[in-house]
């Protein structure tokens, strides 16, 4: 059975423990910025690199000798609008997801062919294993980097990464995308404020415990430090 001192050790342990499970920091599990591709217009079930493959109509990978990247001037990136359709690309099932991990798609993007004081618009999906996500870019947007968060309810070992145009102002320009990434993050086991508050009062409760260990019965605390 534990004393009163070996009681407010354990207390305290426990919340230095509590304290660490809290910090979680993300680690990169994927990430394709299209170096390997060459440009060009490609069709449905082509792949366009060693990640990427062509899920829906035709997409157009553009670099530096085409219409070059405004996102990235020097690199490679993909028109998720083809020549004339709403294209698509997706991985293959490469990705093993958890519910107790949370996952951000990040990449960069820009509404080529406008200039920043137009109205166009795009929209499209982003889909991690069996969540979709719809965002939309503005061609005011300008150069625009997107963190698309998913946190799984079940855990899929073959989820895929996927981009979808849903509309777009014209059937030429779409989002151009650049420097995919996915990154991990473990879901925080930190406690919630009301555990917080009922550790801390059973901390004081077991310190004030030992006080009045310490103290002899009926020996006030102003008259126990003359005995």
């Amino acid at each position: 059975m534990l004393n009163s001192r070996s009681k407010l050790a354990w207390v305290a342990a426990s919340a230095l423990t509590l304290l660490g499970h809290g910090a979680a920091s993300a680690s990169v599990i994927f990430s394709d910025n299209f170096s390997t591709a060459t440009a060009g217009t490609y069709g449905q079930g082509q792949p366009i690199d060693s990640s990427f493959t062509v899920s829906t109509a035709n997409v157009d990978v553009i670099d530096s000798s085409t219409f070059g990247c405004a996102d990235d001037p020097t690199g490679t990136c993909v028109d998720l609008v083809g020549n004339y359709f709403y294209g698509g690309i997706t991985t293959a099932g490469i990705f093993n997801l958890s519910p107790n991990y949370t996952y951000q798609v990040s990449f960069g993007s820009d509404l080529q062919g406008y200039s920043t004081s137009d109205t166009a618009e795009t929209t499209f999906d982003v889909s991690l294993g069996s969540q979709t996500v719809l965002e939309t870019l503005t061609a005011a947007d300008g150069t625009q980097p997107f963190v698309v968060d998913f946190t799984p309810t079940v855990a899929d070992p073959d989820a895929a990464l996927s981009f979808t145009t849903v509309a777009s102002a014209d059937q030429v320009h779409g989002a151009v995308i650049d420097n995919v990434s996915v990154s991990a993050t473990a879901i925080s086991t930190a406690p919630e404020p009301s555990a917080w508050i009922l550790m801390l009062a059973g901390v004081g409760g077991v310190g004030l415990m030992m006080r009045r260990t310490r103290t002899p019965q009926g020996v006030s605390m102003t008259n126990a430090a003359a005995i």
